[in-house]
């Protein structure tokens, strides 16, 4: 919660001195990191992983997305999770872009433990006028997870949840720098 009140505190000062505004994107590449992607959040026991993410502008409106997510740390841990998403801008204001799309990953908590996941974000991004080559983005959305593998007592092939219903928990935040 900490580091969520930071980033906002960050950006409401970023905000207070300068004016916003949207970026055409097409034709550019972005790295940077994007939070919930692939968290887990109907299954209790899966734990939060953000994800490193490449994107690249198609056209104006149009963005793909390739994420990549891993924690190695634990020695029984072998948790990583990959996938792409086509984002499309539904919304062009003069200081923001409202997008959603589709996006697929495959998502590995352990052995025995694997889904495939389809997401359908809602988000905003942003970009300060002083700074356009950094987007911050905030995104909630449908997630579905089709079960590959279940532990035991676990026993829904599919599963429908929602990203976005607590901030700091489930509220995908992103910041990506535009090349």
């Amino acid at each position: 919660m900490k580091k969520l009140l930071t980033l906002v505190s960050a950006v409401a000062v970023a905000g207070v001195f300068t004016t916003a505004s949207a970026i055409d994107r097409s034709g550019k590449f972005a790295l940077g990191f994007q939070e919930q992607v692939s968290d887990g959040i109907l299954d209790g026991s899966k734990n939060s992983l953000g994800s490193w993410s490449l994107k690249y502008g198609f056209s104006p409106s149009t963005t793909g997305q390739f994420i990549f997510g891993f924690d190695m740390g634990k020695e029984i841990n072998k948790r990583y999770s990959f996938g792409a998403r086509l984002l499309a801008d539904i919304v062009e204001n003069e200081n923001s872009d409202f997008y959603s799309g589709v996006g697929i990953l495959f998502d590995n908590q352990d052995e025995g433990n694997r889904d495939i996941r389809v997401s359908i974000p809602l988000g905003l991004e942003f970009s300060f006028s002083g700074l356009p080559e950094i987007g911050f983005s905030a995104e909630a959305g449908l997630v579905i997870d089709f079960a590959i593998d279940r532990p035991t007592g676990v026993d829904k092939p599919v599963q429908f949840s929602s990203v976005g219903g607590q901030i700091g928990g489930a509220l995908g935040l992103g910041v990506h720098y535009y090349f």
